[in-house]
């Protein structure tokens, strides 16, 4: 838990850890808006970690390298296809992503 500023008690916190498919790490890079308290980044750029509020929206972006796009993002070991930005709104419980690339035909 982390204690607010001016007393008036601890905010609970969840996480959401994201992770980058081994074959395609430095292929892209993760944000996060929304009710997000920290995003720490591995130093190998491989997985990141984000708190965010409990009980808050966060909305996680995967921004791609140039030439590359996102293959599939699953949330919770459940494909959500390839979309490259999820929102989960009233954060209840820690979550997983895990993100897939691939080289962007043009």
């Amino acid at each position: 838990m982390i204690k607010s500023r001016g007393g008036s008690g601890p905010t609970e916190i969840v996480s959401i850890q994201v992770g980058i498919n081994p074959a395609n790490v430095g292929q892209c890079t993760i944000e996060a808006t929304g009710d997000v308290l920290k995003i720490v980044e591995a130093t190998d750029k491989s997985n990141y970690l984000i708190t965010a509020v409990k009980t808050g929206n966060c909305t996680v972006s995967v921004i791609p390298e140039g030439g590359y796009k996102v293959k599939q993002l699953n949330v919770d070991k459940v494909s959500q296809g390839a979309i490259s930005e999820y929102t989960s709104e009233n954060l209840d419980a820690d979550h997983t992503m895990y993100v897939w690339m691939e080289e962007s035909i043009e």
